[in-house]
C-alpha cells in the first residue's frame, strides 16, 4: 500500500510537472511569437518609410507650386513642432543641420501616408541630409553628397536620410503625447542634434532600429528620372520635325557653347541656356547665357509708344521707328553723315559685328547687333542696336542638313496684346583708330499692350532644345503621359526641357548619340547595318561575357565621378573620360553597358525615335 501510495503521489506530482511545462512553454512560445511579430512589424513600417522617401524624391519637381529650379533628389524635413494649423507629420521647413532641425518625427503626413509605427507602437523618427532638404536652393545632382554618418563618425559614408524605429521605451524614457523631445524616443548620438552622426548600438541602454538611404540609393530612381526627361523631349522634337536635333559637340562644363553643330549626331544636348535670375536683359554681350546669332532684323512702329532720348546727340526717333530711316546721323559731331538704314544683320558679312542674343525664363528674348560705319578717315560710328521682346508668340523652322533649328518672330498691322510687348534701344559711340572717343548718345522706344506694329520681323534665332520657362513642359502629350495643351502651340517649343535639368547641372554629364538615318535632312526611318549604319551597344554580363545590339539613339547619364583604383575622374572637365566609362568616352559608333561596379556606372537609355 505504502508503495502504491508513492507511486500515485509520484505520477500526480509528474502531472503537475508537465502541465506546469506547457504553460510556461506556452507563455515562452507566445513571448516568441509577439517579438517575431514587433520585428517583422518594425521591418515593415521602416521599409514603408523608405519607399515613400524615394518616391518622394523622384516625383518632387511635379510637387505644386515648387520652383522651377527644384529638380528630383530632393527630401521633406522633419516633423519638428506643432504650429497652429500644423497637423501632426506634416514637414517642417526649413530645416538645417546647425539649427538641429535636421531630425525629428517623420512627416508622413507630407508623403501621404498613415501614421508609421514600429512593432512596439513608437511613431517613426527621420534625420535628413543637409544638401537634400526640399527647400533648398542649391544645385542638387549625383556629385552632391550625404552628410549624415552611422557609427564611425569620423568617416563619410554618403548616407542622405535616416529612419530610426525608437523601440520599447527605456528608463527615462517619457512618452505621453505628441512628444518631438528626440531623447524620450532615441538613445546617445541619435538623440543628439546637429552634428549627422548617429548609432546602431544595441545594449540595455539603446534599442533604436535603424534603415539608411545612401546616395547610391536615391540616384536609383533619381538617374532614370533624368534620361526619361530627355529621352521625352527628344521625342516630342522627332514628333515635330521629322528629325533628332544637330548636338553640340562636347565641350569643358565650364565654358560650353552647347550650339547644336549640323553633321554632330554624338555630343551634349544642344541647349539655348535661360536666365535663372532678374539680370538685365539688355545686357546681351555679357551675359553668361548669350548666344550668336545670324539674325536678320527689320521694323516699322507707327504707334505712339515710350521715346526716352540721352546724351548730347541721341539717335533720332525716326529711326526708333523704322529699320529704313535716313539721315540718322545728321547733326552728330561726325565730319560726315553716314546711311544706317535698312535691315539689321547680325554676324553679318562687312561691318555688321556681334550679333548676340540672350533668353530669359520669364519669357524674354534679348538680341544685339553692332555696326561699325566709316565717316571719315580714321573716324567711325559705333551703333548697338538692341531689341527686347516679351511674351511674343514664334514660329520654329525644323532644322535641316546645314542649320539647327531656327526661331523667327513676325507681326505685320497687329496691336501688341496682355503681357506683350517691344522694345528698340540705339547706342552711339565716337570712335577714332578703333578707341572710344566718347559716348555720343542713346535712345529708347518702348510699346505696349494695345499699341501698334506696323511691321516687324526678326528671322534667324537659333533654338535648339530649349529650356523650359514655366511651370510645365509644353506642348502636352497624352501619349506621353502628359494633359492636353491650353496654351497656343505658337507660343511653346516642342522638345522643351525642364528648367530644373539645368539648375541642377544634370545637362553637363549628359550625352547622345543616334544613328545618321535620324539627322535633319535625312529621311527619318529605321537604321540598317549597311548605308545608314546603326549604333552598336555592347553590354558587359556580370560574368564579363558581352552581348552586341544594334540601337538607333541612346542617351548616357555620367555617374557619380569614380575616384578609385586607376580612375580620377575630376569635374567639371574638357574630356569625356571624366565623365563616362569605356567604350562610351571614346568616339564612335560603339557604346556600353555594364552592371555599375567601382570601375564602371554609366547609365543609358535606349532611344528609339518615332516618325510623325
Amino acid at each position: 500500500m505504502q508503495s502504491a501510495r508513492g507511486f500515485v503521489t509520484l505520477l500526480m506530482l509528474l502531472v503537475l510537472l508537465s502541465a506546469g511545462s506547457a504553460v510556461l512553454l506556452r507563455a515562452l512560445n507566445q513571448r516568441t511569437a509577439s517579438a517575431a511579430h514587433a520585428e517583422a512589424s518594425t521591418r515593415a513600417a521602416l521599409a514603408t518609410a523608405r519607399e515613400a522617401l524615394l518616391g518622394y524624391a523622384v516625383r518632387y519637381p511635379d510637387t505644386p507650386g515648387v520652383a522651377l529650379t527644384a529638380g528630383p533628389g530632393r527630401l521633406p524635413c522633419p516633423d519638428t513642432r506643432l504650429d497652429r494649423g500644423d497637423p501632426l507629420g506634416a514637414a517642417d521647413s526649413p530645416c538645417a543641420q546647425a539649427t538641429g532641425t535636421e531630425t525629428g518625427r517623420f512627416p508622413w503626413h507630407t508623403l501621404g501616408l498613415p501614421e508609421l509605427r514600429d512593432g512596439t507602437g513608437a511613431p517613426l523618427w527621420y534625420a535628413v541630409s543637409n544638401n537634400f532638404r526640399a527647400h533648398l536652393t542649391a544645385a542638387l545632382n549625383n556629385e552632391s553628397r550625404g552628410t549624415l554618418r552611422l557609427d564611425d563618425c569620423a568617416k563619410e559614408q554618403d548616407i542622405v536620410a535616416l529612419v530610426i524605429a525608437p523601440g520599447t521605451a527605456l528608463e527615462g524614457q517619457a512618452r505621453r503625447g505628441p512628444v518631438f523631445d528626440a531623447a524620450a524616443y532615441l538613445e546617445g548620438d541619435n538623440a543628439s542634434r546637429g552634428d549627422g552622426c548617429f548609432s546602431e548600438r544595441k545594449d540595455a541602454a539603446h534599442n533604436d532600429e535603424i534603415l539608411t538611404i545612401t546616395r547610391a540609393d536615391l540616384m536609383q530612381g533619381v538617374e532614370p528620372r533624368v534620361l526619361r526627361e530627355v529621352d521625352n523631349a527628344l521625342r516630342r522634337h522627332v514628333q515635330a520635325h521629322g528629325a533628332m536635333p544637330w548636338l553640340s559637340p562636347w565641350r569643358s562644363a565650364e565654358n560650353p557653347s552647347w550650339a547644336g553643330t549640323p553633321g554632330t549626331v554624338r555630343g551634349q544636348l544642344p541647349l539655348r541656356l535661360r536666365e535663372a535670375g532678374n539680370a538685365d536683359p539688355h545686357l546681351v554681350a555679357n551675359s553668361a547665357f548669350a548666344f550668336d546669332a545670324a539674325f536678320v532684323l527689320d521694323w516699322s512702329l507707327p504707334g505712339p509708344g515710350a521715346v526716352t532720348q540721352d546724351g548730347e546727340f541721341p539717335p533720332q526717333e525716326a529711326c526708333l521707328r523704322s529699320s529704313e530711316a535716313a539721315n540718322c546721323t545728321s547733326g552728330m559731331a561726325l565730319s560726315a553723315s553716314v546711311d544706317l538704314s535698312g535691315p539689321v544683320r547680325g554676324l553679318a558679312a562687312g561691318d555688321w559685328q556681334q550679333g548676340r542674343c540672350k533668353a530669359q525664363r520669364t519669357g524674354i528674348l534679348a538680341c544685339e547687333a553692332v555696326r561699325i560705319a566709316t565717316a571719315a578717315a580714321g573716324e567711325t560710328l559705333r551703333r548697338t542696336w538692341t531689341v527686347v521682346l516679351t511674351g511674343w508668340p514664334h514660329e520654329l523652322e525644323a532644322p535641316s542638313a546645314s542649320a539647327p533649328r531656327m526661331q523667327h518672330f513676325r507681326r505685320a498691322n497687329e496691336t501688341l496684346g496682355a503681357g506683350e510687348s517691344l522694345e528698340i534701344r540705339l547706342r552711339d559711340e565716337l570712335m577714332s583708330d578703333g578707341v572710344q572717343v566718347r559716348v555720343l548718345g542713346s535712345s529708347r522706344l518702348v510699346l505696349g499692350p494695345g499699341e501698334l506694329i506696323g511691321l516687324f520681323m526678326l528671322e534667324g534665332i537659333p533654338l535648339d532644345l530649349e529650356v523650359d520657362d514655366d511651370d510645365r513642359i509644353d506642348p502636352h502629350d497624352p501619349a506621353l503621359d502628359r494633359v492636353p495643351d491650353t496654351v497656343p502651340s505658337t507660343r511653346r517649343s516642342p522638345g522643351e526641357l525642364p528648367f530644373w535639368l539645368v539648375s541642377n547641372r544634370w545637362h553637363e554629364q549628359l550625352m547622345v548619340a543616334y544613328a545618321s538615318s535620324w539627322a535633319p535632312g535625312a529621311a527619318a526611318q529605321p537604321c540598317t547595318t549597311s548605308s545608314l549604319p546603326c549604333l552598336e551597344i555592347v553590354h558587359r554580363r556580370s560574368d564579363g561575357s558581352p552581348a552586341l545590339h544594334s540601337a538607333e539613339g541612346v542617351i548616357i547619364l555620367g555617374g557619380t565621378a569614380l575616384r578609385d583604383g586607376a580612375l580620377s575622374q575630376q569635374r567639371p572637365a574638357t574630356v569625356a573620360a571624366d565623365y563616362f566609362e569605356g567604350a562610351n568616352a571614346v568616339p564612335g559608333r560603339l557604346l556600353e553597358r555594364q552592371e555599375h561596379s567601382a570601375t564602371f556606372n554609366d547609365r543609358l537609355l535606349i532611344v528609339e525615335p518615332e516618325a510623325p
